[in-house]
């Protein structure tokens, strides 16, 4: 019923509209969090109404770009005699998972379970760590992220395994859980390795000074050595096939790039929660361990982009630390429920946040 050229800003307004209201009722009650029952009406019912306009938009590979291919692999393994789809190297879950759904569903109704998975699992991961009294704004957060929307309707597979990740992340008080979880990420996408790695380092090490140290040393090296790097991991081999040095090293469609070199713009948003974060692990002391973890993944994954900056795809390599941004930001503030100033805080962090998708959305 909506059109397809409406479909993404109706999106974006909806959201606006969301993050607008609730910043007005957290200025208007700045003390304490929500109850239970209400908690637990406003997460799940912002996840299900997400899924749900996400997981019925129309199949189209003009405005989401990678829907169509999905849809042309997920139609072809309903033909008889149809050859496995293969994606890449070792990403045997998501291979099972659309052979599995191609024998039992339809490809609109298989978009709609992609969805459900990819904002449900995000919803599941806050709802484990943070509880009902403030599992919502931890959420909302997620959805208002700069990225969210097009991992969703775009970079499917991408989307899902990050998903999947956070949700390891939640069960880390659980090994194996954890482990059955990060195991199922990468054979969503072979690009979950860099932030499970890095994750499950800080169980080993966790000194963020040491990460923080790591960082600055890495914009050094990008600025002092160019493109090197890009080579350098493209001929590696890391992280699986050949697809991930394409988009290290490719340069045939820099044009679709509104710019491309060391993207300063890009690299002042990703300092935005390590500043965030450092004020609040050193300035105010707070020490809590599932934070300090993951702090420090976003710092050193973050880190990871900004030595490829200048790939033509390096939103690709951005994402694998930006899918953390809004944890990272807003997880001090909701450690104390009844702190004086908690909900005008998240108000204003929630207010610049999504200010900035906005603004990149209306820039288009």
């Amino acid at each position: 019923m909506i059109p397809l050229p409406l479909y993404t800003p109706i999106f974006y307004h909806a959201v606006l509209a969301l993050v607008l209201g609730t910043a007005l009722v957290y200025l208007m009650s700045p003390f304490g969090a929500p109850s239970r029952a209400v908690g637990v009406v406003l997460t799940w019912g912002l996840a299900l109404a997400v899924i749900l306009y996400m997981g019925l938009r129309p199949i189209s590979g003009r405005y989401f770009v990678d829907m169509g291919t999905y849809a042309f692999d997920f139609k072809r393994l309903q033909g008889p005699g149809a050859p496995p789809v293969m994606y890449g190297a070792g990403e045997w879950a998501f291979a099972g998972f659309m052979k599995a759904s191609a024998a039992a569903m339809s490809a609109e109704t298989w978009f709609l379970l992609c969805a459900a998975l990819y904002v449900g699992v995000i919803a599941w991961a806050v709802w484990r760590v943070h509880g009902p009294r403030a599992a919502y704004p931890t959420l909302l957060m997620a959805v208002s992220s700069f990225s969210f929307w097009a991992y969703g309707t775009n970079g499917i597979r991408n989307g899902l395994a990050t998903s999947l990740v956070l949700l390891g992340m939640a069960f880390r008080d659980r090994k194996i859980p954890m482990a059955l979880i990060f195991i199922l990420a990468i054979g969503t996408h072979a690009s979950a390795i860099l932030p499970i790695a890095v994750f499950l380092l800080t169980f080993v090490y966790a000194n963020p000074m040491a990460y923080l140290g790591g960082y600055l040393f890495a914009v050094l090296l990008s600025l002092t050595m160019g493109g090197w790097w890009e080579q350098a991991f493209a001929a590696s081999g890391l992280m699986g096939d050949g697809r991930f040095s394409g988009y290290l090293v490719d340069q045939s469609n820099a044009q679709a790039f509104s710019a491309t070199g060391f993207r300063w713009d890009f690299l002042a948003y990703s300092l935005w929660p390590i500043a965030m974060g450092g004020w609040q692990i050193f300035r105010n002391r707070f020490t809590d361990r599932f934070y300090l973890q993951l702090f420090n993944t976003y710092v050193a994954a973050n880190a990871f982009w900004v030595l490829v900056i200048r790939a033509s795809f390096s939103n690709r390599f951005a994402y694998l630390s930006w899918f953390l941004m809004s944890w990272v930001m807003v997880y001090p503030l909701l450690a104390d429920a009844a702190s004086r100033g908690r909900n005008r805080a998240l108000a204003g962090v929630l207010l610049a946040y999504f200010g900035f998708t906005y603004l990149m959305f209306l820039k288009g």
